[in-house]
Order: structure tokens, then C-alpha cells, then sequence
């Protein structure tokens, strides 16, 4: 019996310390903040830089992310062991691409260069031997000879010309009158078939008119039945959103009618209110410089930013530029955020009355059967 309690007394205490352990577990997750820090910054050259961290129970999960020139970088890391990595801390390697010129190529160019011409040497038909006064005459010579033949054979060829003509007059003076006669034989003959094919052109062209004319209807109807087709669709689409609004407007109605402002309204505020109020960063400071082209924009700004200094008093240093267009300056922050808090929240708003009922209601419309749309009425009708 005594051994019995004792193992009984063993298992009791080691389930209560399964529950304490449970119950420490809980509330470290439930009190334990989340913290989260931030900071930027925008020079007046060169891209802005950020970066931003999000940690918990003293950085044993971690999650970290910058963004710079080089580009988006993030990492997370658990019990200080990496498990998620961007890869931008390895550096790329740029590959360089060496231009390799073939050896023919090479050769070429040196050949090239040894050349008389690159030496800056005169030209071989100057530099040669024989380039005296004898031999620079000859080619005037050659040049003289050559015209002088090309005067005699055109003189020759034209004389032939003359002749050939004069033959030629001589021998049509007998037949001209021979040729007049058939020519005029075959005019009349042309005119009589001109007329003719006129005349059966004319014959014809009626049938033909009225058979065109039967042709360009089709096309026309062609059309105008598209027309009609693409009208009705336009019909149809514009009676289906029409019905999609009105059943939107009548479920906003009920909605209203259901769910009044005066009641829900200040449940809404004092929720975001409370979330707002807990999530906004503990403490935030920076300064900035802005300023565009136009003055007038940089004093609407100005006003903007002045109806907005009660929140961020002593916390931000704001200064218009009305001469140039800048924009640099620098800021960090930091808060935190309790998971207990927003689950205390969470109870907080299913306690109200009015939000149980709202519950209950949403959940009811997903079980209600789905009204059908225009479409499925549209087929239900044509079946």
C-alpha cells in the first residue's frame, strides 16, 4: 500500500509539473512582448536605406530586413540558428567576357602594319624605276591615236545610215498605195465590231447591275444582325449588374436595419481605439527636410503636416524648404505588442451583447442558400 502511494504521489507531481510547465508556457506567450524596431534614412543623393527587426523573449526568434542600393535583404533565426536567408549578404560576382581575336586576324594586322603604306613611303607607281620624262608621255600618245580611230568609224557608220535610208524610201514609193486601200477596209471593220460589242456590253450590263446590288444586301444584313447580337449582350450584361446592385443595396439595407450605427458605431471606435493605442510605436524620433518645385505645394504640405504636430510633438523636426525640391532626413522607432492584450480585447468584445448577435447573424447568411444570380435565372427561363 505504502509503495502504491508513493508511485501515486510521483505521478501527481510529475503531472503538475507537466500544468505549471504548461501554464509558465502560456503566460510567456500571452505576456512576453513582441518588439519591433525600425529605422530609415534618405540622403540627398543615392537611395533611401531601411531596415527593421522583429524579435521576441530576448531575440531567441528574430526576424530581420533591410533594404538598401544592393537591394532586399531578410533573415530569421531561431535559438540562433539561421533557418531563412535572402542570400544578400553573398556578393555577385560580375562575369567579365575577354574579346579573343582569332589569329588570322592578328597576322592581318601585322602584315598591315609592316605594309610600305603605313611607313609613310610614297606610292609604288611614283617610287618605281622608268618614271622619267620618255615614259610619262607615251599614255598621251596612246590616248591621241585611240580618238582619232573612234572619228573614222563613226564617220563610216553614218555614211552607211544614209545609205540604208534612201534605199529604203525608194522601195515603199510603189507599195504605199497598195497598203491604203486594205487600211481603210480594215477601219470600218473596226468601227462595225466596236459598235457591236457596245451594243451587247449595254445588253448586259442590266443583269449584272441588279445581280451586284443582290450581293451587297447580303453583307449588309451580315452586319446588321452582328449589331443586334452585340447590343443584346450589352442588354443583358447591363440587366445583370443592374440586378447585382440592386440585391447589394437590399442587403445593405438589412444590414442597416439589422445592425444600427447608433449601437455598433461606438463599439467599432473603442475597439481601434484600444488596438491603435497598444500597437502605435513606444517612442519615435527623426528629423526631415521637404520641398518640391512648386512653393504653393510645399505650403499646402506645410498646413497638413501643422493640423498633425499634436501627435507627433517632440517626437519629429519638420522643416519646409520653399527654394529647391529635397526630400532627406532620418528616423527610428520602436513599441512592442502583447498577444495577452489582444486576446483580452478579443474576450472584451464577445462579452457585448451586440457582437454575439452579429456573430450568430453572419453565420446564418452562410448557411442560407445562395439566391440565384441573373444568369441562373436567365437559363432556368430559356430551359
Amino acid at each position: 500500500m505504502h509503495i502504491l502511494l508513493l508511485i501515486l504521489k510521483i505521478i501527481g507531481g510529475l503531472l503538475l509539473f507537466l500544468l505549471l510547465l504548461l501554464i509558465l508556457i502560456l503566460l510567456i506567450v500571452l505576456l512576453v512582448p513582441v518588439r519591433y524596431r525600425f529605422s530609415g534614412e534618405k540622403k540627398e543623393e543615392g537611395l533611401p536605406r531601411a531596415r527593421a527587426e522583429v524579435s521576441w523573449l530576448m531575440s531567441l526568434v528574430c526576424f530581420q530586413g533591410a533594404y538598401g542600393p544592393e537591394g532586399l535583404t531578410y533573415g530569421l533565426w531561431v535559438a540562433w540558428k539561421k533557418l531563412l536567408d535572402s542570400g544578400g549578404d553573398q556578393e555577385r560576382a560580375e562575369d567579365q567576357e575577354d574579346l579573343d581575336f582569332p589569329d588570322d586576324f592578328l597576322e592581318e594586322e601585322k602584315d598591315s602594319d609592316q605594309s610600305p603604306d603605313h611607313d609613310g613611303g610614297p606610292p609604288a607607281d611614283q617610287t618605281g624605276p622608268g618614271t622619267g620624262p620618255e615614259q610619262s608621255q607615251a599614255p598621251d600618245q596612246v590616248a591621241e591615236d585611240s580618238q582619232n580611230q573612234a572619228d573614222q568609224t563613226a564617220a563610216v557608220s553614218g555614211d552607211q545610215a544614209d545609205q540604208t535610208e534612201d534605199r529604203k524610201e525608194d522601195d515603199s514609193g510603189p507599195q504605199a498605195s497598195s497598203q491604203d486601200q486594205p487600211s481603210a477596209e480594215e477601219d470600218s471593220s473596226g468601227d462595225q465590231e466596236a459598235s457591236a460589242g457596245e451594243d451587247s456590253s449595254g445588253d448586259q450590263e442590266a443583269p449584272a447591275g441588279e445581280s451586284i446590288s443582290g450581293e451587297d444586301q447580303a453583307p449588309d444584313q451580315d452586319i446588321i444582325d452582328k449589331i443586334s447580337t452585340k447590343l443584346d449582350a450589352i442588354l443583358d450584361k447591363l440587366q445583370e449588374k443592374k440586378e447585382f446592385l440592386d440585391d447589394k443595396l437590399k442587403f445593405g439595407e438589412e444590414l442597416l436595419n439589422t445592425f444600427p450605427l447608433d449601437v455598433y458605431l461606438p463599439i467599432i471606435q473603442a475597439t481601434l481605439y484600444k488596438l491603435l493605442n497598444h500597437v502605435r510605436p513606444r517612442s519615435i524620433k527623426g528629423q526631415g527636410c521637404y520641398g518640391f518645385e512648386d512653393p504653393y505645394t510645399t505650403g499646402t504640405v506645410t498646413s497638413y503636416t501643422a493640423m498633425l504636430y499634436p501627435f507627433y510633438a517632440g517626437s519629429l523636426d519638420l522643416t519646409p524648404d520653399f527654394t529647391r525640391k529635397i526630400l532627406t532626413g532620418d528616423l527610428e522607432g520602436e513599441g512592442r505588442i502583447r498577444l495577452g492584450y489582444l486576446l483580452w480585447i478579443l474576450i472584451w468584445l464577445l462579452l457585448k451583447k451586440e457582437v454575439r448577435f452579429a456573430i450568430c447573424y453572419v453565420l446564418k447568411l452562410r448557411k442560407k442558400p445562395r439566391q440565384p444570380s441573373g444568369q441562373d435565372r436567365k437559363a432556368k427561363a430559356q430551359e
